[in-house]
């Protein structure tokens, strides 16, 4: 709690961990009252205590931060033996897109939300996001729910700025993975590396997830998997490559209203978003991709220290004990070519061919 001087305000700053809680409690109670689940008052505080000691709990092990901070050596020695370029490691991470959903701190959100039979638009594609350490990133796969979709009638789908496929859940599966590597990543790759004039032999690095076939082959591919629970600290499409790819997303679909409403006085947000078909999404798709920047994705491969248990912070307990967690029980919330390697004390930088643009440093 902060006193700002003389003033009569007063700012008080709550704990995030409990913030968090508390909105994934509010949506625990809103799906069993969907499902007519009874609740207590008690069975309420238990869930509390539940989901606060989940929260609390740091999301890697002890183990998986010795593996994650283990890996880079054994990273750099494959890249030594095999002498693979920047150009020629590649990263492969799969993600959803809620395409038609706003921001719900928007004005005109809330102003819709007010209106009878207002539902929040829960659109969902899943995308397939690859790119390589040199900073360049293939066009996407795109899991759709419909094979064929209206607005894209008669339209080519080898033209799109995405790989086209689809599933009754737009969820990715082994049968899809395999189909977008033999169908799209290859081909890709080939003609990138042809175009260079750089061998066609590839390093692809992924994580063991459900949804990735674990035999995927082809000649001049080797296959190489990120230790299992270290996804979130070593994979570069998890280091800023999504977020800033959704974040630039965000922008364009918000521009898209914007210029939207300067073309119509008579605009609504209704109708808009009642046009605002995956033929709208696919084109803010490809403004999102010829957004993002090479240093952005270059960036995204340096390898940054992992911390050790004793330096990540804990979080502060509620002043209410009856709130702290007693249950160890798990419940779920829902819902340049390169040229050398230089050695500085415990730091390996791989350099490009100026010698002097790190492309990852471990």
């Amino acid at each position: 709690m902060t006193f700002y001087g003389t003033a009569k305000a007063v700012s008080t700053v709550r704990d995030k961990t409990i913030v968090k809680m508390e909105s994934a409690l509010a949506f625990w109670i809103k799906d069993c009252r969907k499902k007519n689940v009874p609740l207590d008052s008690n069975i309420i505080r238990q869930k509390a205590r539940q989901i606060y000691q989940q929260l609390s709990t740091p999301t890697a092990s002890q183990g998986d931060k010795e593996a994650a901070a283990k890996y880079p050596q054994a990273f750099m020695k494959i890249i030594q033996e095999k002498g693979y370029r920047p150009e020629q490691v590649f990263n492969m991470d799969g993600t959803g897109l809620f395409w038609k959903k706003m921001s719900s701190r928007t004005y005109l959100m809330k102003d819709e939300a007010k209106a009878s039979g207002f539902k929040a638009q829960k659109d969902r594609v899943t995308l397939l996001m690859c790119g390589n350490a040199a900073g360049f990133i293939l066009k996407p796969g795109l899991i759709n729910k419909a094979a064929n979709s209206r607005a894209l009638k008669n339209k080519n789908k080898a033209l799109l700025p995405v790989f086209w496929m689809h599933n009754p859940k737009a969820w990715i599966t082994k049968v899809l993975t395999e189909y977008w590597f033999h169908q799209s990543f290859i081909p890709q790759v080939r003609q990138y590396l042809a175009d260079l004039d750089i061998n066609f032999k590839v390093l692809l690095i992924k994580d063991n997830a459900s949804g990735y076939p674990l035999d995927l082959y082809s000649k001049g591919v080797q296959l190489e998997f990120l230790p299992p629970n270290t996804t979130s600290l070593l994979q570069p499409m998890d280091q800023g490559v999504i977020r800033a790819f959704k974040a630039l997303y965000t922008g364009n679909s918000l521009q898209h209203l914007v210029d939207a409403m300067d073309r119509n006085s008579e605009f609504t947000l209704k109708d808009y978003w009642r046009k605002f078909t995956i033929a709208t999404c696919l084109s803010v798709i490809d403004r999102s991709l010829k957004d993002m920047k090479k240093e952005t994705l270059n960036a995204c491969w340096t390898i940054r220290p992992i911390p050790h248990s004793d330096d990540l912070p804990v979080p502060t307990p509620p002043a209410n004990k009856d709130l702290l967690p007693s249950s160890d029980e798990e419940m779920p919330l829902g819902e340049g070519s390169a040229k050398s390697v230089s050695t500085e004390g415990n730091v390996s930088v791989y350099s490009g061919a100026s010698g002097n643009e790190p492309y990852w440093i471990t």
